[in-house]
């Protein structure tokens, strides 16, 4: 039923648009804003938007390593001090 809604193409262009979004972030990672979560912005995690999709990441000697990508209306700040 979902797949007949958004059609077959639907995973491909968000999983393109996902990864076009960390593309940018790749070129210029300190151009985008600290997470709103005061301790994952200590440790330098910064997001950036795709959608309604947040990407979160944190530069390491020049290496941009993504974290997590969720939901933006989730407690995505939780969801990433459990994964850590």
């Amino acid at each position: 039923m979902h797949l007949a809604l958004v059609g077959p193409m639907s995973p491909k262009r968000f999983t393109d648009g996902i990864l076009d979004t960390i593309e940018t972030v790749a070129v210029s990672p300190d151009g985008y804003p600290h997470v709103p979560d005061a301790e994952l912005s200590r440790q330098g995690y910064r997001m950036t938007l795709y959608k309604k999709y947040v990407c979160v990441y944190r530069v390491i000697d020049e290496t941009v390593f993504v974290y997590h990508v969720a939901d933006g209306r989730s407690d995505y700040g939780q969801l990433i001090r459990k994964l850590l």
